[in-house]
């Protein structure tokens, strides 16, 4: 574009020289000289466009904003808040569900329990919150089996040598002639009894079960004056399952939970943020409202 203009300034300097030459032609001033150059320049000139818009439908007045609809801005915020919180702390119960639990059980003790179940004793209302129970907890009875010679001419087996006729397909009477027969010989029949013990044992095992020695929990649900253990049942979401007891019965109870690991008992900045933002919004809506 300079070169353009430098060129078609030469040019009529060209003119205007070969004019002043030329000795028929008029004379031309100084100033005249100098209008003819700039006249000759090139001007550039820029063309702006320009946009026209039409509607056809009439844009909508603008909704005026009350303090009712501020009032329902700020409960809709309170929900994503809410839900935001919720989100955070799952987020962080996932990324530490493994090892965020104590190893080792926290025990514990009740005195003067009234249960209200009368079977059933819930753990959780004696612990703090958020805390877990163990799993993989069986609940044994320990008991004795007795080995026991049936003698045919005692009334405490006439049972047994009834069974025993029924099973040979013989009459009672040659029951016991058999039996009497192969006690001469030096042989006996005997059976077993088995008796249920009041010793209860809870053993804890490993996640994968494969332990030989699992671990005993001390855990016991007696009267207040001693006795036997009255557990006869356990449910991992914390829930002991007793035999039944009296009205008024007051029990004491020691068992044990699975505490969080103190690093991880402090929230995180992010739930911790969000719940400030949610106290002062609700502050706010007190306020609006």
């Amino acid at each position: 574009m300079k070169a353009l203009s430098f060129f078609m300034f030469c040019i009529s300097l060209l003119c205007l020289f070969n004019c002043r030459g030329d000795p028929y032609s008029s004379p031309v001033s100084d100033t005249d000289t100098r209008t003819i150059a700039r006249r000759a320049s090139v001007q550039t000139v820029f063309h702006v466009p320009v946009m026209h818009v039409s509607f056809s439908t009439p844009l909508p007045e603008p909704e005026e904003f009350t303090q009712e609809k501020a009032i329902e801005l700020m409960e809709i915020q309170e929900d994503v808040l809410q839900e935001k919180i919720e989100d955070a702390l799952e987020k962080f119960k996932q990324e530490f569900n493994e090892d965020r639990w104590k190893t080792s059980l926290t025990d514990f003790e009740e005195w003067n329990y009234d249960p209200q179940g009368k079977t059933w004793i819930p753990l959780g209302q004696f612990t703090p919150k958020g805390v877990k129970f163990p799993e993989r907890v069986l609940v044994v009875r320990k008991t004795k089996v007795e080995e026991k010679e049936i003698s045919p001419w005692e009334k405490e087996y006439e049972g047994d040598v009834l069974a025993i006729s029924e099973t040979a397909n013989v009459s009672p009477s040659k029951a016991k002639e058999i039996l009497t027969n192969i006690k001469n010989k030096g042989y006996t029949i005997s059976k077993g009894k088995v008796e249920e013990s009041n010793e209860v044992k809870l053993l804890r095992f490993t996640p994968d079960w494969s332990d030989k020695y699992p671990t005993t929990l001390d855990w016991k649900v007696e009267v207040i004056a001693g006795g036997e253990n009255l557990i006869v049942g356990y449910d991992p979401r914390g829930i002991l399952e007793i035999k039944p007891v009296f009205d008024d019965t007051k029990l004491h109870i020691k068992a044990g939970y699975l505490d969080i690991k103190d690093k991880f008992k402090t929230e995180p900045t992010e739930v911790s943020t969000l719940k400030a933002q949610l106290e002062t919004l609700r502050e706010n809506l007190k306020v609006a409202k």
